[in-house]
């Protein structure tokens, strides 16, 4: 069971729900969903802790952004409105496109985040020169900047990889808001997210975790990590699964997650 509740930044309406008592937990989801994507992972983490999900400015029940503005810069104070909101820092847990949310976050508010735990980062700087997959994404943004937006969304959706055969029943496979999260993703956000540049420097001095699912491990998504990790010196971990592996492997992503926090306290 969770609490559903409104956290308002700079006008904008987020949708919220906390699970469960103790110490906190944020849960930031990726592209393309909303905070449904959590809700195994965080009914499961709240026998232990107070975990809170939110959907994300444009996604799910939250507003559409008045202004248009979309930028990685502009979430990750979204995000840190949440956090005040909770009144204390939280352990914050970031999933593709939301890692560079996260990583913004603790780069700019570093009093917000106790520890940053980063599941397959998307950076396109991190890939190696001459990598397919860069001239994919190019084609991705070619598309979206020629308007056609729904070839960009079926050019970019491959790249996520296969579901896990392994996935529980009762996780639920769709969301009622699928197309608004899809639209708000290729229209908006791709190019901040994928080309977006971190500041390495500052994620160095933090507590950050790297996760890579071992199916990802030989796809871009385990490149991009792998050469992440090493530029920031941060620890990566691997895990059960694929790249959606919070969601399909719920019950195990919350182990891991709970397991992480037990080995920093």
């Amino acid at each position: 069971m969770y609490k559903e509740y409104e956290v308002f930044h700079k006008g904008n309406q987020l949708y919220c729900r906390r699970y469960g008592v103790g110490e906190p937990i944020v849960l930031i989801h990726g592209a393309c969903v909303d905070c449904d994507f959590y809700h195994n992972a965080a009914e499961s983490l709240s026998r232990r802790y107070s975990v809170t999900t939110y959907d994300r400015r444009g996604s799910g029940r939250s507003d559409i952004p008045k202004g248009g503005d979309y930028s990685v810069k502009t979430q990750a104070a979204d995000a840190a409105a949440v956090i005040r909101d909770i009144g204390s820092p939280c352990y914050v847990v970031a999933h593709s496109a939301a890692t560079t949310i996260g990583m913004e976050l603790a780069a700019s508010y570093p009093e917000l985040v106790r520890m940053l735990m980063l599941h397959e980062v998307p950076v396109v700087e991190c890939l190696a020169a001459g990598s397919p997959i860069i001239q994919t994404l190019e084609t991705v943004r070619e598309l979206i900047h020629a308007g056609k937006y729904t070839r960009a969304l079926n050019r970019f959706m491959p790249l996520i990889g296969p579901a896990d055969e392994r996935k529980p029943v009762e996780v639920e496979d769709t969301s009622l808001y699928s197309k608004k999260n899809s639209d708000t993703f290729i229209r908006y956000e791709f190019e901040n997210i994928f080309y977006y540049s971190p500041q390495y420097e500052r994620l160095q001095s933090r507590q950050v975790i790297t996760s890579v699912g071992e199916r990802s491990l030989s796809t871009h998504y385990g490149e991009i990590t792998v050469e992440f990790a090493k530029r920031i010196g941060a620890p990566l971990r691997y895990l059960p699964g694929g790249h959606n592996s919070p969601n399909e492997l719920p019950y195990e992503f919350a182990g891991f997650i709970s397991g992480t926090i037990a080995l920093t306290i």
